[in-house]
């Protein structure tokens, strides 16, 4: 009996010892086809890419290198321009849905189907979708956060980015990279508009974004969904901004009943405005009620303080602006500062005059810092340059920025 046993354990030990062996070595197979199918997709080599995706999983892969082989596979579907639409999205998405919302490679999927939705079906209700329901799920990603960042900053959406952003920074590498993006969103937002139009078809791939792109991107997507008043707000800002006062008015009304049906502060805060500077201050004054209730922070004070200039209410005016520079945006914004400055120098007193002087000296300190800026923003940062970010954000009492570069290793 105890030989037998002695013999029973051997076999036992052996099989063991035999199928570690086999997993070691379906694992280093499977990891051999995975670097070359990332190599092959990173060149643009769909089909090699493809080929090496499933061959990895032909092995004894683990979980998490299965789900990169379906991630790859997906991917060099998506982005195959020698397939038509109707070849490509099948294929992808037959690799792409078997990845679990877990795993490490999710977040990455959701910005490829999201890109896919956006880009070439044209739904950029179901992109954000995506990326939102990601996000409960990875709230601290990187690519995730980046995307919306970006979402937001080419559709105006000024009043979510800081919670955007709040919400996904942590201490570390991660943080300090989603914190380069929001400082573009802020300070440099045609660095990521310009990519964005290109991808989007509205500039070329040798163009700029300009003005012109910029209204063709809101009337692109504004043309692939008509349920969507944020888009319908941008091309109305973009008049106003020009002194096309008709132009912006038409547009708002056409939009009018989608936003009754879609409450939007964006779309309001505009309308506000347009109101406001066609003599219609009493419209104006009605949608501050509903704005207060969607964004009454920077959006509302900036607002209110539109309808108490043109009811001629000064000292209102100047409380609302001083409010809105407690709200970001605010600290940023010329015209806060240079309205703000104004209704200061109608006093006259001397402390008035030396708050105007500092709201110009720190506008004028904002402009002389966007050339350093740029170049800060596009390179890698070493200690001297973290150490100018903390200066420039600490003037602008920006402590969670602050902390985040003070954290970074």
């Amino acid at each position: 009996m105890n030989r037998r046993l002695r013999w029973g354990m051997v076999a036992i030990l052996t099989g063991s010892a035999l199928l570690f062996l086999k997993i070691r070595w379906d694992s280093s197979h499977a990891a051999m086809h995975l670097q070359e199918a990332r190599e092959a997709l990173a060149i643009g080599s769909f089909a090699e890419a493809r080929q090496h995706g499933e061959s990895a999983v032909t092995w004894f892969a683990s979980r998490e290198q299965r789900s990169e082989a379906w991630y790859l596979c997906g991917r060099a579907y998506l982005e195959d321009r020698q397939l038509t639409r109707s070849e490509r999205l099948p294929n992808a998405m037959e690799f792409l849905s078997r990845i679990r919302h877990d795993s490490i490679w999710y977040p990455q999927t959701a910005v490829s189907i999201a890109n896919d939705k956006l880009f070439e079906a044209k739904s950029p209700r179901e992109a954000r979708q995506i990326i939102d329901d990601a996000l409960l799920v990875w709230p601290n990603d990187i690519g995730l956060n980046h995307w919306k960042l970006i979402w937001l900053t080419v559709t105006n959406q000024t009043m979510v980015l800081e919670p955007c952003f709040q919400a996904a920074a942590n201490h570390g590498a991660a943080a300090e990279e989603l914190l380069r993006v929001w400082l573009k969103s802020q300070f440099l937002p045609h660095d990521l508009e310009t990519p964005f139009d290109r991808q989007l078809g509205v500039a070329g791939n040798q163009e700029f974004t300009t003005d012109a792109i910029r209204l063709e991107r809101w009337t692109t997507l504004r043309r692939w969904n008509l349920d969507e008043p944020t888009y319908i707000a941008a091309i109305s800002e973009w008049y106003l901004q020009r002194g096309f006062l008709s132009e912006a008015l038409k547009r708002l009304r056409e939009g009018k009943a989608t936003a009754e049906s879609t409450a939007d502060p964006y779309y309001l805060s505009v309308s506000v405005r347009a109101f406001c500077e066609s003599g219609q201050v009493d419209i104006a004054a009605s949608l501050l009620p509903p704005l207060q209730q969607l964004a009454p922070g920077y959006l509302y004070s900036i607002a209110a303080a539109r309808v108490a200039l043109a009811q001629n209410q000064r000292e209102v005016a100047k409380r609302e602006l001083e409010a809105a520079r407690q709200n970001w945006p605010g600290r940023i914004d010329p015209w806060l500062s240079t309205t703000l400055e104004g209704l200061y120098r109608e006093y006259g007193d001397e402390e008035s005059v030396q708050i105007a002087n500092q709201l110009s000296t720190e506008r004028d300190w904002l402009n002389e810092q966007q050339e350093k800026l740029r170049d800060v923003l596009t390179k890698k940062w070493d200690h001297s340059e973290r150490i100018w970010l903390v200066d420039f954000l600490g003037r602008l009492n920006r402590d969670l920025e602050v902390d985040i570069l003070r954290a970074a290793p």
